[in-house]
């Protein structure tokens, strides 16, 4: 059975200076840097990076990259006027490990009649492309009181970490 579980957001719109900008970041490097701090927090955002001297005209579109968890993070850019402002769609999910355990371990727990928990891995956070998927290990309660383990296949649906959830054969 596959369920939806809401957790996060989507798209976003920034205001950035054109021109100017240090040797190694520009201003929209650094604007698009300090939003996703903003939204991702508590996760760490670091070396948010785009591609070599994007068009600033209206309409261009662009990826930028950052490190969010000490891993690739990507989004879209889109220069949305001619006074530089952009708007951007996260290409990735941050998803809260401890969270996504909760969730997952509730929801197979009222698709499966008994008490579930889900195991999702050590990390504390999981940066996942969006429509790409990860694995999790539920452990059933028995009559026995010795938990059955199943895998499960959670897929990313979009950025603001809705997933959906299959067991795996087996």
């Amino acid at each position: 059975s596959v369920r939806a579980i809401a957790m996060l957001l989507g798209m976003s719109l920034v205001a950035v200076a054109c021109g100017g900008g240090g040797p190694e970041q520009t201003q929209l490097e650094r604007d698009l840097e300090t939003d996703l701090v903003s939204r991702l927090a508590p996760v760490s955002v670091s070396t948010t990076k785009c591609i070599d001297d994007p068009s600033m005209a209206r309409g261009s579109i662009f990826t930028c990259e950052a490190l969010v968890a000490d891993s690739f993070y990507e989004v879209q850019v889109e220069i949305i006027d001619e006074q530089g402002r952009f708007e951007y769609e996260r290409r990735h999910a941050v998803i809260n490990v401890i969270d996504a355990e909760t969730n997952l371990g509730s929801d197979a727990s009222l698709d499966l009649g008994r008490q579930v928990q889900a195991d999702c891995g050590d990390q504390d956070y999981l940066v996942v492309s969006v429509l790409n998927v990860f694995q999790c290990q539920l452990t059933l309660d028995t009559a026995d009181g010795v938990g059955a383990t199943r895998n499960i296949e959670v897929k990313v649906l979009n950025a603001d970490q809705d997933v959906d959830w299959s067991l795996m054969p087996g």
